[in-house]
């Protein structure tokens, strides 16, 4: 399912981005977000998370001349080493339910990176929007694909 759903998420991305104009947060955000769609609270916090560091590399792009491969190494590994960060120092002093976590480490890094390059607003509409239909494309294959 997880490789259908990556597959997916790049085919669909790719052709969102030409007929639109605007990018998905990453191929393949879309395909892991529509592996948790049953579970909101787990999106919701990921796009949270994506929202952080988008405003953390704005603020930073203030004082650091940030742009291309540059700007994505950063923005990824800012992700990274901020979930990373948080699991080790907040979370084991907050009380959340089970569900709110973040969808993988990198994940919010290459969502905030499309952010940057767009708004944030018209990555989160695309990424849920390809999410959605990845996720109904993978439901109508699971449904097809049973006896």
């Amino acid at each position: 399912m997880l490789d259908a759903a990556i597959a997916l998420s790049v085919l669909l991305g790719l052709i969102y981005t030409e007929i639109t104009g605007m990018l998905t947060g990453g191929l393949v955000s879309a395909g892991y977000f529509a592996l948790f769609v049953q579970q909101p609270a787990r999106i919701g916090a990921t796009l949270a998370f994506s929202g952080l560091i988008w405003l953390a590399m704005r603020a930073l792009s203030v004082r650091v001349i940030l742009y291309g491969r540059r700007r994505f190494a950063l923005t990824v590994a800012l992700s990274f080493v901020a979930w990373f960060l948080a699991e080790r120092f907040l979370l084991p002093f907050i009380q959340l339910p089970a569900d709110v976590r973040v969808v993988g480490r990198i994940i919010p890094g290459l969502i905030a990176n499309d952010m940057l390059r767009q708004g944030f607003w018209r990555t989160l509409l695309s990424v849920v929007l390809v999410a959605l239909v990845v996720w109904l494309l993978l439901a109508l294959g699971t449904a097809l694909g049973s006896p």
